[in-house]
């Protein structure tokens, strides 16, 4: 199952706002070849002994690996990839346990260290560190603290990417999933055409997907006390017409 699909069913199981589903992340590190030399064998030992311990359910041992990789990059450089990875791993884990608050505390030093390092907040990398900073505060229910990170995500990926990027599409859903939840319906209504037209018209997604976004968009409808009995064929055609003033156009 591709990313927007299993964040849409999500959200669609989970009831009418669900839990926010971010963007896939796509650091850079990750398949990155990191050389072994003297400096960095206990920083690779310590990360392997997370890894596994995380993938057999040990979370103690998982926190502690994780928390005894990060003192090991006390000697890197403070833009060394090895610390912005170690620092987004633990926020990882964190999330995973729904340690919030701790998550943020990571989240904030991962995306520090990635503008250090990449010197610009037009990245794609810093779009993935506020993406999740943004996920930690939704989770949180503080969504006023989510929205502008959200709004930059998606004005970074306008900057860096062709309108038929996938990233944009991802950006637009989460905006709308966003408002949906924090009630700001109108805003969200918005979002949810704007993000089914892109599924339609520029990534061609699966009926699947679509049929997922429309009924999450008809049950919002249906709390506004707007139209709550639209069929998804009615909801489709009215994608294509409320979308009118909302052109991709500037986008190119």
């Amino acid at each position: 199952m591709n990313f927007v699909l299993s964040a849409l069913a999500n959200l669609q199981t989970n009831g009418s706002t669900g839990r926010f589903n971010f963007l896939q992340k796509n650091r850079e590190y990750e398949t990155l070849k990191i050389e072994v030399d003297r400096d960095d064998e206990g920083w690779l030992r310590c990360r392997e002994l997370a890894e596994k311990a995380m993938q057999v359910g040990d979370l103690l041992t998982a926190e502690r690996m994780w928390i005894a990789a990060l003192r090991e990059t006390a000697f890197f450089e403070e833009t060394d990839i090895r610390l912005v990875m170690t620092l987004d791993r633990i926020s990882d884990f964190y999330r995973a346990t729904r340690n919030y608050d701790q998550c943020e505390v990571y989240c904030v030093k991962a995306l520090m260290v990635m503008e250090k390092r990449t010197g610009t907040r037009i990245h794609r990398n810093i779009a993935n560190c506020l993406n999740d900073l943004a996920e930690v505060y939704y989770a949180k229910g503080q969504y006023e603290l989510a929205e502008p990170l959200c709004l930059e995500v998606l004005s970074v990926y306008q900057k860096l990417s062709h309108r038929n990027n996938a990233d944009i599409g991802f950006a637009i859903a989460n905006l709308a999933m966003l408002y949906h939840a924090s009630g700001k319906h109108e805003l969200a209504e918005v979002y949810y055409l704007w993000t089914i037209r892109h599924q339609i018209e520029v990534l061609n997604a699966s009926c699947e997907a679509l049929a997922i976004l429309l009924d999450n968009y008809k049950n919002m409808r249906a709390r506004m006390n707007q139209e709550g009995t639209l069929s998804g064929r009615d909801l489709w055609s009215r994608t294509h017409h409320d979308l009118q003033p909302y052109s991709f156009e500037s986008w190119s």
